[in-house]
């Protein structure tokens, strides 16, 4: 069955309408108009209605194919100019502010040497009032971003030229039409096929709102009414917001009379394209805002003319266009031969030597020679392989000749490759995309099989971050040298190159900050195959411009803060406490995570316990320290979302359990199930802390992670780190009986009562001590009338509960006096409420506070009450008459939403006082049974 659209009344706040769109890509929305301004539109476009043909079996829509808009529906254009009043007031609804979220983008891009910050508007792309009448044929299913040629992006399913508003003008039914959608079909890509028995049907009520995605599959229903039917006309009101860098899909300038153009509000003609994009594009003559010649009396090409006037327009027509146009020539690709044994053998390229003394300028114009070889993977010339990001189809070319043929290569490539030339002796090197053929899938899956040992062999590993700068440089030769002194333990050179004085060999403190910034933003450290590539090389350097610097002494330099505290007791050196807090100051970034999370997952893999083996941690430790956000939101990106699994297959010491992978034949949502269930049968039952929601992949089971979305860190700590044993020592392996169930044995503990506030911070803001007030006071409102908290004991376990026992930051179980502890730092933090201020001294005792930093580390979470008196926290969609559980061999208690057919849904991890660390086992398992969890 399909799954059906989720209805959200306007009131709700729009980051809730957001999370359904993320997951669903689309949503319905209730109350979305007014029925004072309903009745105002549907009576200012009827008189439109009466004049427009209906759509024949002959209409087509040249861009689109026949049959696209269908026999027996009509539809009205341009509604900004025939009812702007009332357009002018949907568009300013606060529902509306989507727009700014779907249909907008922030980034930064150099402009000299500058960062300069930009974000993306959005602009009107067509509006339009669309009517089918009883006998109205169907809608073949489409996307909307089809018309902007978008091919869709299953790694970034919200990017999407355009973002739609369909207003329900009159009851929406089934029967009468109702739009059909594809709940989920935005994850999808370009080559699924559609089946009509996955659509659900938009049914509304007057003045509700479908939002969808450009990339969500829809289409008008069949109006299969009597003419006698009072359902019988169906209408909508469509309001299409479009990013503003595409080309509008209608002109509203042009359809717009100028009379009624020059009467409308800055706002709206911002809307609708009147001025040009943040990136400069739509101007007109002199780089001017259309606007401004929209008030200009003069008549001439590219101006407005006086009030009536239709502006000059011409077109060039596709014919001319493309007898002008000659066709590039297509450089000859690499003659591959065919691999032995592709699991054994590689290709390397020799890259010979250079004919100039400088090999540190990429723009030289001087042709890159190699050659390609092949060898039994083990038995090579020694070679470096290089680790890069690769570039978008359509990214700039440069040339090289490989056996003789000259064949154009990814820029990134090409000057990576001139950076490491050598100037007198060739040099062998290993690039994907040179030594596989990419065009052999077979042999490319081979390759990617055996990736992990073509890093690991190598005789070096180059990490290539791009051309440098004057930034870069500066960042490269600081960690160069601070890993130097760092290695000789020279704490005098490190104190003179941090002390930010005006002494000779020391550094610029603010300029160093920023440069550490930048090096963190490149693009490099956000690729999720590059942790692979990093964490298994024997050798590793990173390079960027002209810098190559070994791994070990940046390794140094990120821990610098914490060697040089230890060091200096043994060495003490003048002005240290500087030297520290310079030292931290200059790499603290909110996108250092990126840098340290790989680093430590070399780490992790490089220094395994002595006579553990295989190398590497369990597949779900290195899945999720590698994907899940601990304090930021910093994600790291693989297009195609099976390599959210498949790039860290091998750096676990757990991978032939997963014998089946890397199975590129499989669905995402298969490899995530077989995943779970590889893991599960390892007895790890707490990998269902990673089962969050709202989930991007629909049809995922809910005992699945779906690692496709940002999945959070568990809030009562990572399995392997909690202190809980919520099941004491008894354990049960889960039953698989069909594809989407998984059968867990466990108890019934209690079913949820009542629901509290929430708790769900900002991780990058300062702590919102309203709403902490709020969060401890619901707590304690539960523990105040709870029979299960003990008289007397209320205002210390209510402080417990309210940071999950402390587990958030501590790893061990509390000790005697714990919760009086608690208490005075909630009391400490409510007092800073209560006398109020934004006073500095406030803000630090605030961020010093324990308390506060166990709840800074909390996300999505929900307080509640069990029917017996159980106190606990749990997901912030978590319902009344939901049942708290505990599965042998799991943690925490869970939370299970029974279904209609003795089936349960899996909400999420939970923390219930009183019974996380076992109490309900210790007499031993008790009223055992079996929960079906699909």
């Amino acid at each position: 069955m399909a799954p059906s659209l989720v209805t959200i009344d306007a009131l709700e706040p729009l980051d809730k309408i957001f999370e359904v769109i993320d997951r669903d890509g689309g949503v319905i929305v209730s109350n979305f108009l007014s029925p004072e301004l309903l009745s105002e539109c549907v009576a200012a476009i009827e008189p439109h209605f009466s004049v427009r043909k209906l759509y024949t079996s002959t209409s087509t829509h040249d861009e689109l194919g026949e049959d696209f808009f269908p026999e027996g529906s009509q539809r009205v254009y341009g509604l900004l100019a025939k009812m702007p009043e009332k357009i002018v007031k949907i568009m300013r609804l606060p529902e509306n502010g989507l727009a700014d979220i779907l249909a907008s983008d922030e980034f930064s891009s150099y402009t000299g040497d500058k960062l300069v910050p930009q974000k993306s508007g959005y602009v009107l792309a067509s509006t339009a009032a669309l009517r089918l009448v009883p006998g109205a044929k169907p809608q073949p299913l489409h996307r909307d971003q089809i018309a902007y040629q978008t091919r869709p992006d299953p790694s970034n399913p919200l990017f999407t030229p355009i973002f739609g508003c369909l207003i329900a003008g009159s009851k929406c039914t089934y029967k009468n039409g109702a739009t059909a959608v594809i709940p989920g079909s935005h994850l999808w890509g370009a080559d699924r096929i559609l089946k009509l028995e996955e659509c659900t049907y938009a049914e509304m009520e007057p003045g509700s709102a479908l939002f969808t995605l450009g990339s969500t599959y829809h289409a008008a229903g069949e109006n299969k009414c009597d003419r006698s039917d009072p359902d019988a006309l169906r209408t909508l009101f469509a309001c299409f917001a479009q990013r503003d860098y595409y080309r509008l899909d209608q002109d509203e300038v042009l359809s717009t009379p100028i009379e009624i153009a020059r009467t409308l509000p800055d706002d709206i003609l911002r809307l609708a394209g009147y001025y040009k994009a943040v990136s400069g594009v739509g101007y007109v003559e002199d780089h001017q805002n259309p606007v401004e010649f929209m008030q200009k009396e003069e008549k001439g090409i590219g101006k407005f003319g006086p009030a009536g006037d239709k502006p000059m327009v011409s077109f060039m027509l596709r014919e001319n266009y493309d007898a002008h146009v000659a066709p590039l020539e297509m450089y000859s690709d690499v003659k591959y031969g065919h691999l032995e044994d592709p699991d054994h053998w590689i290709r390397l390229i020799r890259l010979e030597p250079s004919s100039s003394e400088s090999t540190s300028e990429p723009d030289r114009p001087d042709l890159l020679v190699c050659n390609i070889e092949e060898y039994i993977r083990g038995d090579s010339q020694p070679y470096t392989a290089l680790s890069y990001v690769w570039e978008s189809p359509d990214s700039p070319k440069r040339l090289v000749s490989i056996d003789g043929t000259t064949i154009d290569v990814s820029s990134t490539v090409e000057n990576a490759l001139r950076r490491l030339r050598f100037r007198k002796k060739p040099r062998w090197l290993w690039v994907d995309q040179l030594c596989i053929n990419q065009a052999d899938e077979v042999e490319k899956s081979h390759q990617v099989h055996q990736m992990h040992h073509i890093y690991r062999e190598a005789d070096q590993v180059i990490a290539w971050l791009g051309n440098g700068n004057e930034s870069s440089d500066l960042i490269c030769r600081l960690m160069r040298d601070t890993g130097r002194a760092l290695r000789s333990n020279d704490l005098e050179a490190l104190r003179k190159l941090y002390s930010g004085e005006e002494e000779e060999g020391s550094i610029d403190i603010e300029a160093a900050k920023m440069a550490f910034h930048e090096f963190c933003q490149r693009r490099y450290w956000q690729r999720l195959w590059i942790m692979q590539e990093f964490a298994v090389g024997r050798r590793v350097a990173i390079a960027c411009g002209g810098w190559i610097v070994k791994y070990d002494l940046i390794e140094q330099t990120l821990d610098a803060s914490n060697l040089v505290p230890r060091r200096a007791q043994k060495k003490p050196v003048d002005g240290v406490e500087t030297l520290i807090r310079n030292l931290g100051y200059v790499y603290s970034t909110p996108l250092n995570s990126y840098v340290y999370s790989l680093f430590t997952r070399r780490w992790h893999y490089v220094y395994t316990p002595d006579g553990e083996k295989p190398r590497g941690q369990p597949l779900l430790r290195v899945v999720a320290v590698s994907l899940t956000l601990e304090t930021d939101y910093n994600v790291v990106h693989a297009t195609d979302p099976r390599d959210r699994i498949f790039a860290l297959l091998n750096l676990a010491g757990d991978r032939g359990h997963f014998d089946l992978f890397p199975d590129y034949s499989m669905t995402v949502e298969e490899v995530y199930r077989e995943t779970a269930c590889k893991i599960l049968e390892q007895g790890t039952i707490d990998v269902l802390m990673y089962c969050q929601r709202p989930r991007k992949l629909a049809t995922l089971p809910s005992w699945v992670p779906d690692w496709s979305m940002d999945v959070l860190h568990p809030n009562a700590q990572a399995p392997w780190d909690t202190p809980f044993k919520a099941s004491g020592t008894y354990a049960a392996i889960p039953k698989f009986p069909h594809f989407d169930t998984a059968t867990f044995e466990g108890c019934y503990v209690d079913k949820v009562q009542e629901i509290g506030a929430t708790w769900d911070p900002n991780w990058l803001k300062p702590i919102n001590r309203t709403a902490v007030s709020q969060w401890l006071k619901s707590i304690r409102g539960f523990c105040d009338s709870s029979p299960r908290i003990r008289v007397g004991e209320e205002r210390l376990d209510a402080a417990r509960i309210g940071i999950l026992d402390g587990t958030t930051w501590f790893s061990t179980v509390p000790y005697p006096g714990w919760g009086a502890q608690c208490a005075e730092d909630v009391e400490n933090l409510q007092r800073l409420e209560t006398e109020g201020g934004d006073k500095s001294e406030d803000a630090s005792s605030t961020e010093d506070s324990f308390y506060a930093s166990a709840l800074m580390r909390m996300h999505t979470r929900r307080a509640f009450m069990t029917s017996t008196g159980f106190v606990g926290v749990g997901p912030l969609d978590m319902q009344p008459g939901d049942e708290v559980c505990i599965l042998l061999g799991g943690k925490v208690p869970y939370l299970l939403r029974a279904q209609g057919d003795e089936s349960y849904e899996l909400v999420g991890e939970a923390y219930v006082h009183g019974i996380m660390h076992g109490e309900l086992f210790k007499g031993g398992p008790r009223n055992l049974r079996n929960f079906d969890v699909k």
